[in-house]
């Protein structure tokens, strides 16, 4: 939410807290963080990964800014500054980040609620490709936005996302393509997008 040199969010936190809380009602153990500088983010990652070793289903929830960038995406903690090309090195890089939470005797559920947009710097434009973000095998991934798109923050409470996913696994969705169903046409019936 509290971003140094980005726009400030106000729902990634309140977010974080209701996805958790509901994931606790299906029997999950949640870890939130919030905020993250780089080290923070990273540290989390890996806390994620260690803590899921023993689980037969791990969920991973980030809501914050993102980007997109040549053929890649970043998410972005707290404190980087996007001044140059070079600053990315200290986001989150999507491939980089599935590797990190992918496992082969486990399935690992992916929710990314960010923008996925393309990312300009004053030099130049970036590339207008399509950035392929494949899902390693036992994983799956939602993400908030089509590729190149704008994740909405919302007007209420929390992200039409987020609150789409909620929705979706009170309604009794519990498959993973039932709720990623249920996500997409409670976005598109709150935001017309």
């Amino acid at each position: 939410s509290n971003y140094l040199y980005d726009a400030f969010l106000k729902n990634p936190v309140s977010d974080v807290e209701n996805v958790a809380k509901e994931l606790q009602e299906y029997g999950f153990d949640t870890y939130s963080y919030f905020d993250c500088n780089t080290s923070q983010m990273r540290s989390a990652i890996t806390t994620f990964h260690n803590k899921a070793k023993d689980s037969n289903v791990a969920l991973f929830y980030y809501a914050g800014h993102g980007l997109s960038w040549g053929n890649r995406y970043y998410y972005l903690p707290i404190d980087v500054e996007l001044e140059t090309e070079s600053s990315l090195n200290s986001c989150i890089e999507g491939h980089t980040l599935l590797e990190q939470l992918k496992a082969d005797d486990r399935v690992t559920l992916v929710l990314l609620d960010a923008c996925r947009s393309r990312k300009t710097w004053n030099r130049g434009t970036n590339v207008d490709v399509r950035v392929q973000m494949e899902a390693p095998r036992n994983m799956a991934i939602i993400f908030s936005t089509t590729d190149g798109g704008y994740a909405l923050d919302g007007d209420g409470d929390l992200s039409p996302f987020a609150e789409g996913f909620i929705t979706s696994l009170r309604s009794g969705r519990v498959s993973f393509d039932e709720c990623a169903i249920g996500i997409n046409r409670f976005i598109d019936e709150k935001t017309g997008h």
